[in-house]
């Protein structure tokens, strides 16, 4: 068979020059320098989106108190690859051992039905409730057929949550949030990032997801992408206090909040696991709760989704069904006592 004049062959060092091009331009962004410590796969980011999508990523990334989190995560689908995302971060088969046999996970069994859905990957609430929408599937009450769809199916399914924060502000903070929500740290320091995009990139698509929450558990995230809530007010209240910002200037406030149930995170065994310390001390102990007190009033409560789980980027506006300021004269988290600020 003869060449064609249309396809000429070239020399082998032209070939080995074309293929060094071609794979320089598919390299990773190095967002090591940009994960604030975190550790993570720079291989899990690839951008698929058109110069108009970037666009749009970008405008929600610096003005985060204009757009609200469906925005966010919309943007997010259109300009990154789900499947190159869930490739990297999340596990498909556990291997098998001795004599178990290999295992397919409900993400992996999710990829072999429906791998044109490999986009919800990119979603933490969505991966947080994936048995819920396996489930769904299994009974036949998924019936989109694209992956947007098929969200929204186990988003109606889920409803609403009312959880609770509690958190210090200033007035002018507190006059900001009317309008723009409570945002992240994430989303303060893409904000002023010279990098945004590469910023959330480094932060919520190539940092591990376990980590990730693991870090924000123990407070070493500076730049976490997570908001924590509470079911409980006086859960929210402690932890608030306690934690939160004591500067003279800044006021205890105590938000009502109605929130998307599939867009909470919670710690779970197929995506973000619980932390080490707190796996450890469940471990020793099944029962293991959460001891605070508001006004010297005591509770106690097992730790699980209902006492701390977590909203990426930040709470919409609209999603605030109250603020109050309780007159609070002390609270304690496990044992550790909060007076009022200068006391």
């Amino acid at each position: 068979m003869t060449e064609s004049l249309a396809t000429p062959v070239l020399p082998q060092e032209a070939v080995g020059l074309g293929r060094i091009a071609m794979e320089s331009a598919v390299q990773p962004k190095n967002l090591e320098v940009l994960r604030f410590g975190i550790r993570g796969n720079d291989e899990a980011v690839q951008e698929i989106g058109t110069e108009a999508d970037k666009q749009q990523l970008t405008d929600i990334l610096t003005d985060p108190g204009s757009h609200t989190r469906d925005e966010l995560l919309g943007s997010t689908f259109a300009n990154y690859s789900g499947e190159i995302y869930g490739d990297k971060q999340w596990v498909k088969k556990h291997g098998a051992w001795g004599d178990s046999p290999e295992v397919v996970t409900a993400y992996g069994q999710l990829m072999e039905a429906h791998p044109e859905w490999a986009q919800l990957s990119l979603d933490p609430g969505f991966m947080t409730h994936l048995p819920t929408f396996m489930d769904m599937l299994d009974k036949g009450e998924v019936t989109a057929a694209d992956y947007k769809g098929a969200r929204q199916q186990l988003k109606d399914k889920l409803g609403n949550k009312t959880v609770w924060r509690g958190t210090m502000l200033t007035d002018e903070e507190y006059a900001k949030v009317q309008t723009e929500g409570l945002g992240s740290p994430l989303s303060r320091v893409v904000q002023s990032s010279e990098q945004p995009q590469e910023q959330f990139e480094a932060v919520t698509l190539s940092a591990w997801p376990a980590y990730t929450i693991e870090a924000h558990f123990h407070g070493e995230h500076r730049a976490t992408p997570f908001l924590s809530v509470s079911d409980y007010p006086e859960v929210a209240i402690a932890v608030g206090r306690h934690f939160g910002d004591k500067s003279p200037n800044k006021k205890f406030y105590l938000f009502k909040l109605s929130v998307p149930a599939i867009d909470m995170v919670s710690y779970t065994d197929h995506a973000f696991n619980t932390p080490s310390r707190l796996q450890h001390m469940k471990d020793r102990n099944p029962d293991i709760a959460l001891k605070v007190g508001v006004n010297g009033e005591q509770s106690s409560h097992k730790w699980d989704e209902s006492v701390e789980s977590f909203v990426p980027w930040k709470i919409d506006a609209a999603e605030i069904l109250e603020v109050s300021q309780t007159d609070i004269a002390e609270s304690s988290w496990n044992g550790r006592v909060t007076g009022k600020p200068g006391s």
